[in-house]
């Protein structure tokens, strides 16, 4: 989550006058504080919403996790068949252009 910080405190801080000057790279440390702990406040809030903010591909820990969800038993053989991992990449980018996409109007 810090990289993703880092960059959301950056563009947020050279959206302002002084940070289009001067960047956040030179903002003074003081400021960079106070805006990364804004950052801080903003995930949190997001998180409170129920809401996540994930990355759009899974990394190698992630899909690992989902195969050994799927293939439980392997776990206690030596970890999980990753040949699952083609599908459960499939399955997580599915559910996020879902979560994206505006609702389904329910039939009545």
């Amino acid at each position: 989550m810090t990289d993703l910080r880092e960059a959301v405190a950056a563009a947020w801080f050279e959206s302002s006058a002084l940070g289009k000057s001067i960047g956040f790279d030179h903002a003074p440390e003081a400021a960079k504080k106070d805006i990364r702990g804004l950052m801080d406040k903003l995930f949190k809030a997001i998180e409170a919403a129920g809401y996540a903010v994930v990355k759009k591909e899974p990394d190698d820990a992630m899909v690992w996790a989902a195969c050994a969800a799927h293939d439980f038993p392997s776990v206690y053989m030596g970890g999980p068949r990753l040949g699952w991992a083609p599908t459960a990449k499939r399955v997580y980018r599915s559910m996020l252009e879902a979560a994206a996409s505006p609702p389904i109007a329910k039939e009545t």
